[in-house]
């Protein structure tokens, strides 16, 4: 192997300018759930603050809303990245929001964080460690405490603490089994409701209440006498002392029960809602204290709000012609706000809403239409950029823009593909783009159907009218352009077959009809292949198996096999070329030419990225591993030196660093440096400038995944010293 020497002043690829979005961001409903609405209240402001997965993990995010109902944050802000929400709380000079685990996670304590009047977030202090699960809060101001259990509910291993982590009682770690509990405070200590049976699996479950001093001792334990059957969806406390417990029972879809100090049910239950005879379902029930009692809400299995005060006649609020059930609601007293969590069927998953008394329910929850799979090539004259995006209500699409070298743009947005099936939930996957000079081959994965589709680089127009399918039954696909017409590398479905072929598919780029396909192997292994061009030829690179592919599985032993090819697809060689002999799977394939050599990168299970240069004439070089890399996505050749390029840890998570990494003919390597790419990265080089594209967070459309393109210049360095 030869040694990886390392460059005396070289340097990596700088940005020209600051990324550049693909297209403005228009704001309507954000994709995916945001639910568990809380809020509270200055008197004057309202927060309202939720769990929100819009980029796909749970932010606790917030929003401000002014007396009137109008919301004061379009796009809201977060307040704690990757936790639960918990609570939220006004005392006196800041909003005070508890967020934690809502299951045993060993990493994710719960935490105070402050917000202030005009949205400010300051991070206080840990008040409990990942074993304990948040029940109740009792206090007011400086004199607030919280009550901490363990998850299977055990009060006396109950934690109480203020808002500064300090201890009145400590709590420890306790499991049995975990239990569904329903906590709450009447200012001078706790009431805890939690179902016990001596044998769950013979013997039906009864509720147990346990009464706590503020310092979280048991004071007492009694049967609360519920009536058989009774729910269990929210327990307050009541203006007139004591506590009050929602749910149902048998006759009675929604009901509620008066308990005293010590959780002892105190009358039978009072019946807001009669079961639905015609079979109509009700969603959970939320209650809040008032200053004359309490506001209950709900809805019901056709989209409709209803509130009931003080377990008066149900008034509906709202109907939103949805026919789904709720998530979940929270009322705010003082300025007669109610905050709904639903899915109204025209957006993406539930979204909060704020109603003010009878209006149309506003939401809150904003972004932008989520953008994913930035892909890019140099062409005649720029560069074509293609990626996904969802539109809830309409579809799904692959868009695509041109742009000068220069990154102008040369015209609008262009639709390649849609997808009007699934609505609001992307199923194109793999996209890329290849350019022979004169054309672009936009090409994707629908559902298994390998489709792609022509470009004009020089006009934009379409050549093809409609998109094609160029594999029905293929499990992956790669492509690259000899400059003149393309070649597709497919890998076949190991379920359906009892070889999974390695498929090869001349494709015309001018439009013109493309040869029969041609099979390398009957051998390959289900991940993505690669493939690369010296500008006439090809060399094919992908998994093969030793074995029976369809018996052996995605886990059986398996080698890293090259080929070179014709331009026709036929082969070059008369047997693959095992690059890596090792028994077992690799992934993340690349392949580029640099004019002299092709390289070719994979993973190995021993968790490294390899390398190995490849000559026109079959010759093989190996470079050994790749220092610092876990794996490449996309080789690029620029001025005759290759561009490795990879995020840390792609998909949708925090931004990361861009691994951008320089090998040069010599093995040169130079390490990475930061960048905000988000998603997985792509670049295209004409020769002169290099644009990289990808996606990223962006807080101008609602903190959702958008694509961006990132022209980057080589400033003028010194050649690599030996």
């Amino acid at each position: 192997m030869l040694p990886l020497l390392f460059a005396a002043a070289l340097a990596l690829p700088v940005p020209a300018s600051a990324p550049i979005p693909v297209s403005p961001p228009v704001l309507s409903a954000a994709p995916f759930d945001q639910d568990g609405v809380r809020v509270a209240s200055n008197g004057s402001i309202a927060l309202a603050v939720w769990n929100d997965q819009r980029i796909g993990r749970n932010d606790v995010t917030a929003c401000r809303i002014t007396a009137d109902g109008t919301p004061l944050d379009r796009t809201g802000f977060v307040v704690r990245t990757a936790t639960k929400l918990r609570d939220v709380f006004w005392n006196g000079t800041s909003f005070v929001v508890l967020t934690g685990p809502d299951s045993i996670s060993f990493d994710l304590e719960s935490v105070i964080s402050y917000v202030s009047p005009v949205g400010d977030v300051t991070e206080g202090d840990v008040l409990a460690p990942d074993t304990m699960i948040y029940a109740a809060r009792m206090g007011a101001g400086t004199d607030v405490r919280f009550l901490f259990l363990p998850f299977d509910g055990a009060a006396a291993y109950a934690r109480v603490v203020d808002v500064h982590g300090n201890a009145m009682r400590a709590g420890d770690y306790h499991y049995d089994e975990t239990a569904t509990v329903l906590a709450a405070s009447d200012g001078t200590g706790f009431l805890e409701l939690r179902p016990y049976s001596a044998n769950p699996y013979t013997t039906p479950p009864t509720w147990l209440s346990y009464t706590l001093d503020r310092d979280g001792n048991v004071v007492r334990s009694d049967d609360p006498h519920l009536p058989a059957g009774f729910g269990s969806d929210a327990l307050i406390t009541d203006a007139r002392g004591g506590y009050l417990l929602f749910g149902g029972y048998t006759g009675a879809a929604i009901a509620f029960i008066h308990l005293d100090a010590n959780g002892m049910a105190t009358g039978p239950p009072q019946t807001i809602v009669s079961s639905d005879p015609n079979g109509h379902g009700y969603g959970p029930v939320t209650a809040t204290p008032t200053s004359d009692g309490f506001l209950a809400s709900w809805f019901d299995s056709e989209g409709r709000v209803y509130v009931s005060r003080n377990g008066g006649a149900p008034v509906m609020t709202f109907d939103c012609a949805c026919y789904n059930f709720g998530v979940d609601a929270a009322y705010e007293p003082l300025n007669d706000l109610l905050f709904l969590s639903y899915d109204d069927g025209d957006t993406s998953n539930a979204d909060v809403y704020v109603q003010k008394g009878n209006a149309v329910p506003v939401v809150i929850t904003q972004a932008a239409q989520r953008q994913t799979s930035a892909a890019i090539a140099a062409g005649a004259n720029g560069f074509l950029v293609a990626w996904t995006e969802e539109d809830a209500a309409e579809g799904c699409y692959v868009y695509v823009r041109r742009y000068a070298p220069d990154a102008t743009p040369l015209e609008d947005v262009r639709v390649a593909a849609t997808d009007r099936i699934h609505s609001g939930i992307s199923h194109f996957s793999k996209v890329s783009v290849v350019a022979s000079g004169d054309a672009y081959l936009v090409k994707w994965d629908l559902y298994g159907f390998s489709s792609a589709r022509r470009m004009d680089a020089r006009t934009g127009k379409w050549i093809d009218d409609e998109p094609f399918v160029i594999d029905l039954a293929a499990t992956a696909m790669a492509a690259a352009s000899n400059g003149k017409d393309a070649l597709a590398i497919t890998v076949g479905d190991c379920d359906t077959v009892l070889w999974c072929p390695t498929t090869v598919h001349p494709i015309s780029m001018s439009g013109g009809s493309s040869t029969s396909p041609v099979e390398v192997s009957k051998l390959a292994a289900q991940t993505t292949p690669a493939i690369a061009s010296n500008g006439s030829d090809y060399l094919a690179v992908w998994n093969e198996c030793l074995v029976n592919c369809k018996t052996q599985g995605s886990g059986g032993s398996g080698r890293l096999a090259v080929m070179r090819l014709h331009a026709d697809g036929t082969p070059i060689d008369a047997a693959p070329i095992v690059l890596d002999p090792a028994t077992y799977y690799f992934t993340n394939l690349a392949a580029g030419w640099n004019g002299k050599s092709y390289l070719v990168t994979w993973s190995t299970g021993s968790g490294d990225a390899r390398a190995a240069l490849v000559g026109s004439d079959g010759a093989v070089q190996q470079l050994g591993s790749i220092p610092g890399l876990y794996s490449v996505s996309k080789i690029v050749a620029h001025a005759g030196e290759f561009l490795l390029l990879n995020t840390n840890d792609p998909g949708y998570r925090e931004p990361d660093e861009l691994r951008v990494t320089l090998l040069d003919g010599s093995s040169t390597i130079i390490a990475p440096q930061p960048s905000d790419a988000f998603g997985p990265i792509d670049g295209a080089s004409d020769g002169s400038h290099l644009m990289l594209t990808y996606d990223r967070v962006d807080d101008a459309a609602g903190r959702v995944g958008r694509v961006f393109i990132d022209p980057r210049i080589f400033p003028s360095r010194k050649r690599a010293v030996r």
